[in-house]
């Protein structure tokens, strides 16, 4: 099991540095050159760790309107800025930065301040795996579709059906030996594949100990989606 990070940087030194410390923290690494790409990512999945490399032209706008992106309004968000920038403080959106030219050491002290916060992230975000009939009702339709996998904040789904960014339904499916979850979502991202994700809104907590006893049981036995 992994977690994942999206680095944001044209940076060699950065590219070459940064993913070789996160992964011996099992985070995994997505890379991308060019900022509109990054906020297309942001948009559309879900990253426990946001870097960006405050070098790039209009890089602080990536960090600096995270609590637009839904699915990663609580990512651990890391600055990359010249050391003489490090006394001006954290840039908007940032909760650590680290200073070039990035070091190894300097990088791993840095995820290790963040290990608490990012692991609180995954656990919250794990995802499994789960293929099932979901009914949505919202107050002019309702529908049926099938989950594709399931995580404490939410799910993704496909549906022949049309469906927008930021509606909301009710929602109902069975829980493999693990129950009904009934409960309101928000969808937070969508293709034109037929794919969506859906964010749980004030989940109840039967239904909170019901998917976590479930997902724990996925965990335990290194069942993960990635």
């Amino acid at each position: 099991m992994s977690a994942n990070a999206l680095l944001v940087s044209r940076d060699d030194g950065v590219q070459m540095v940064v993913p070789a410390v996160l992964i011996e923290a099992r985070i995994e690494t997505e890379i991308t050159t060019d900022v509109p790409r990054a906020i297309r990512l942001l948009q559309e999945r879900k990253f426990e760790a946001v870097i960006v490399d405050y070098d790039m032209e209009g890089a602080d706008a990536v960090l600096k309107d995270i609590d637009l992106y839904p699915s990663n309004r609580t990512a651990v968000a890391f600055a990359i800025v010249h050391e003489e920038d490090v006394c001006h403080g954290l840039p908007p959106g940032a909760k650590f930065i680290m200073a070039k030219p990035v070091l190894a050491e300097q990088a791993r002290r840095t995820l290790r301040a963040a290990s608490g916060l990012l692991v609180g992230e995954y656990r919250r975000y794990f995802r499994c795996a789960l293929e099932v009939p979901i009914h949505l009702t919202a107050a002019s339709r309702e529908f049926r579709a099938k989950t594709t996998n399931v995580s404490m904040g939410g799910l993704a789904l496909r549906t022949l059906q049309l469906i927008g960014l930021a509606e909301k339904f009710r929602l109902e499916f069975v829980l493999p030996q693990g129950g009904t979850i009934e409960t309101d979502g928000e969808v937070v991202w969508a293709d034109t594949q037929g794919r969506a994700g859906m964010h749980f809104l004030d989940l109840p907590t039967v239904a909170q100990k019901r998917l976590q006893t479930w997902l724990d049981s996925k965990r335990n036995k290194g069942e993960v989606d990635r």
